[in-house]
């Protein structure tokens, strides 16, 4: 099994997310060997530039989680 976890914009671009990580481990503890991580955050803060990126979280980050989790639970209405 492949299994590839993703850390999506906006996270704090400063903190590598340590759920991803720590994910990671306990899956591969669990036998599942093949487990990537992906940090598309750090991507777009390459891209837009740190000051940018922190501008930008700041206001987004509660409505990128909900962005995120109507694409998770789509039984939830916004």
């Amino acid at each position: 099994m492949k299994v590839l976890l993703i850390s999506m914009p906006w996270a704090y671009y400063e903190l590598p997310s340590i759920q991803i990580s720590s994910l990671k481990s306990f899956l591969q503890s669990r036998g599942v060997s093949n487990v990537d991580c992906e940090h598309f955050f750090l991507k777009v803060g390459d891209w837009l530039g740190e000051e940018k990126y922190n501008a930008a979280y700041r206001p987004l980050i509660e409505d990128a989680e909900s962005l995120y989790g109507a694409l998770l639970f789509d039984e939830i209405a916004y």
